[in-house]
């Protein structure tokens, strides 16, 4: 029995009362902790959206290969062999267009040195003994997987001090994982076709693209500050150039790659 105003009243009723009031209670506390949830996700969207559209910058602009030198750099990309006979997929030879072999990526030490995690995987193929990319540029710490699409045996090895490693042979459709776990140039060969060869970049960010079939390039959501904007490619001169990045503008710089 519980005293109430004088009178006695049983305990079950007293209890019941402290039910029916925790029960009305409970709702309010499921409404405001979803109010407070819905306060924060809308505050974190805001944040977002503030730091893309406000605190970066983009940088573009247009790689240009001097008609000579385009011509020189095809002759010496003639590296195809019999299509269709040692292919197991028939494809049709790729044109070749420098342009995709260059590499834009900028360098600075505010730019956030990142490692991908094991789980991001890129790609290179072997088809009619050639590597597909050519040129692959990839974020630190990346598997690259190397997969043997002819009907031959295929190797990949390489002597490069950024990551020295040899699959040995493997036969068609055999997939190889191979883990850029340290910055720089990476060259792959087959030592059984030694006219095989491809580069890999492995970068420290991921600011880095590859210009189109026409040369224009862009690399977007860059943190205003100033860095350097290098351009790469396997056998004309690197370039570079100081650029300084403001929020929410765009700088356009073009290169000419003799």
């Amino acid at each position: 029995m519980e005293r109430c105003g004088g009178a006695h009243v049983p305990m079950k009723f007293v209890a019941r009362e402290k039910l029916m009031n925790a029960s009305l209670l409970f709702p309010l506390l499921i409404f405001a902790w979803m109010n407070s949830a819905l306060l924060h996700t809308l505050q974190a969207q805001q944040s977002n959206t503030n730091r893309i559209s406000i605190q970066t910058g983009s940088v573009n602009g247009k790689i240009e290969i001097l008609k000579m030198n385009m011509i020189e750099l095809s002759q010496q990309s003639t590296r195809h062999h019999t299509y269709g006979k040692m292919n197991a997929t028939p494809m049709t030879p790729p044109a070749t267009n420098e342009y995709e072999n260059v590499v834009v990526y900028l360098e600075g030490q505010s730019l956030k040195r990142e490692t991908q995690p094991a789980s991001s995987h890129s790609q290179i193929d072997q088809r009619n003994a050639e590597f597909f990319p050519h040129v692959l540029p990839v974020l630190r710490g990346t598997v690259v997987d190397f997969i043997n699409r002819d009907n031959v045996y295929h190797n990949v090895f390489s002597l490069s001090p950024a990551k020295k490693f040899n699959i040995g042979r493997r036969p068609t459709g055999q997939a190889v994982p191979v883990v850029m776990d340290k910055t720089g140039i990476v060259q792959v060969f087959c030592d059984i076709h030694s006219n095989m060869a491809a580069y890999i970049l492995v970068l420290d960010n991921d600011y880095f693209t590859q210009p189109n079939r026409h040369g224009h390039y862009s690399i977007d959501r860059i943190p205003p500050g100033t860095y350097t904007l290098k351009v790469w490619h396997e056998r004309l001169a690197s370039q570079e150039q100081t650029i300084t990045i403001s929020p929410n503008s765009t700088t356009s710089i073009n290169f000419v790659m003799e």
